[in-house]
C-alpha cells in the first residue's frame, strides 16, 4: 500500500513507478538469460564465440523456436557461431523431421547418450549456453526468438566482454 506524502516530494512522484516496478518483479518471470562462469567441456568448440543450443525434434518448444534459430544461424551477428546438439535418440527422426540431413547452419550434432547434455547440466529443453573462447558466459534456458534484434544485440554483447 502507497502513503500519500504530505507535500509534494520526489519521492511522491516517483512511487508509483517503484510499485509497479517491484510487482512486476515479484511475477515469478525468469530473466532472459542467466550469467555462467567456467570452462566449457571439451566436447563444446573452445575458440571463438559459440551459441550451443540443445534441442529435440519431439520436444514442441523446441521446434517451435527453429524458424529464429535458423535464421540468426545464417546470418549470425559477428562474432558468433552456432552448434546444436540434437537429444533424439533416433538419426532416422531428425532426417525425417528435416526431409533429409539437418541444414548446414545449423551445426548440427548428435548428443550421443547425451554427453554434452550431461557435461552442462541440462536439464529443460530446449537449452542453450554461450561459449567464448573456452569460457562459459551464459545460459538460456527455454525457448527463445533468436532472431530478434533484441536478442541478437544481447549475443554480440556478450560476445564481446
Amino acid at each position: 500500500m502507497l502513503v500519500r506524502a504530505r507535500r509534494p516530494s520526489s519521492l511522491h512522484r516517483i512511487a508509483p513507478f517503484v510499485a509497479a516496478a517491484a510487482l512486476a518483479c515479484a511475477d515469478g518471470e525468469r530473466p532472459s538469460y542467466t550469467r555462467i562462469e567456467g570452462r566449457a567441456p571439451d566436447l563444446v568448440p573452445s575458440s571463438g564465440a559459440t551459441v550451443v543450443v540443445f534441442w529435440a525434434t519431439w520436444c514442441p518448444p523446441c521446434r517451435d523456436e527453429l524458424p529464429g534459430l535458423r535464421a540468426l544461424a545464417r546470418d549470425p551477428p559477428p562474432p558468433i557461431r552456432l552448434v546444436t546438439f540434437g537429444q533424439d535418440e533416433d538419426e532416422g527422426a531428425v532426417r525425417a523431421f528435416f526431409g533429409g540431413a539437418p541444414p548446414e547452419e545449423l551445426g548440427y550434432r548428435q548428443d550421443a547418450g547425451s554427453r554434452a547434455a550431461t557435461a552442462l547440466g541440462v536439464d529443460v529443453l530446449p537449452a542453450a549456453f554461450l561459449v567464448v573462447e573456452g569460457r562459459l558466459v551464459a545460459r538460456f534456458s527455454g525457448p527463445r526468438d533468436w532472431n530478434s534484434r533484441g536478442m541478437r544485440r544481447l549475443l554480440a554483447k556478450l560476445a564481446g566482454e
